[in-house]
C-alpha cells in the first residue's frame, strides 16, 4: 500500500515540478543546510527532558541484555545480539571506566537522542525536497519538537528505539527508490542495504517487514 501511495505521489509531483527544474536545483543546496538547523532545534526543544529524566529511562529487556553482555546471565537469542552489544558496551564504559552506572545509561541514551534528531531532520529535509511545502515542513518539525513522546522515546534505552530509527531510514530510501525509478547512486544503495540489515538486526521479527515489502 505504501509503495502504491508513493508512486501516486510521485506522478503528481512530476507534473507539479515539470516546469520548475531550475528552482528545484537551487532549492537542494539551500535545503541541505536545513538538516543541521532542524537537528539543533530538536535538541534545544528536547533539552528539558534530557535534564529532567537524566540519565534517561531503561526498559526491563535492556537490563537483561546488559546482564547478558556482562556475563551475569547466559546469552540467548531471545533478544537481538546487536542492541545487546551496544547497551552492554555503553554500560561497560560507564561502569568500569568511569565508575558510574548512570553515565553508562546516559551515554547510550544521549547517543540515541542525537541520532534520532539527525534522522528526523534528514526526513523533514527529504520530504521538503519532494513537496516544497513550508506548511508540511514546519508542521512536521513542530510535531516532533513539541510532542513529548518523541524525546521520551529517544531517551529510553530499549531496542525498539534503534529499530524505529532503522525502519525510518528504510522507509526513506524505499521512497527514494520509487521516486528515482530504482536509479540510486552507489552511496544511496549502500545506505539502503544497511538500513535493511539494521531493520533485521535490531528486532528478530524485523525480517518479516523486509520479506513482505521487498518484493514490491
Amino acid at each position: 500500500i505504501l509503495t502504491f501511495f508513493m508512486i501516486r505521489v510521485k506522478n503528481k509531483l512530476d507534473k507539479r515540478h515539470k516546469n520548475k527544474k531550475n528552482q528545484w536545483d537551487k532549492g537542494k543546496a539551500k535545503n541541505g543546510r536545513s538538516i543541521l538547523f532542524y537537528m539543533i532545534g530538536f535538541l534545544i526543544c528536547w533539552l528539558p527532558y534530557i535534564i529532567i529524566f537524566y540519565p534517561g529511562t531503561m526498559n526491563m529487556d535492556s537490563l537483561f541484555e546488559i546482564e547478558q553482555y556482562l556475563g551475569k546471565i547466559n546469552w540467548t537469542t531471545h533478544h537481538p545480539i546487536l542492541p545487546t552489544i551496544i547497551f552492554g558496551t555503553f554500560m561497560k564504559i560507564g561502569s568500569f571506566y568511569l565508575s558510574n552506572d548512570n553515565l553508562g545509561l546516559f551515554l547510550n541514551n544521549i547517543f540515541q537522542i542525537i541520532l534520532g534528531a539527525f534522522l528526523l531532520s534528514y526526513s523533514i529535509h527529504y520530504i521538503n525536497q519532494i513537496t516544497q511545502s513550508k506548511k508540511i515542513k514546519y508542521g512536521l518539525f513542530s510535531f516532533f519538537a513539541f510532542f513529548p513522546i518523541w524525546p521520551i522515546h529517544f531517551y529510553t534505552e530499549v531496542k525498539d528505539v534503534y529499530f524505529s530509527m532503522a525502519l525510518l531510514l528504510y522507509l526513506i530510501f524505499s521512497m527514494k527508490f520509487v521516486m528515482q525509478k530504482g536509479k540510486l547512486e552507489i552511496k544511496q544503495w549502500i545506505v539502503y542495504v544497511l538500513s535493511m540489515i539494521f531493520v533485521y538486526l535490531f528486532r528478530n521479527n524485523g525480517v518479516f517487514i523486509l520479506l513482505l515489502s521487498f518484493p514490491f
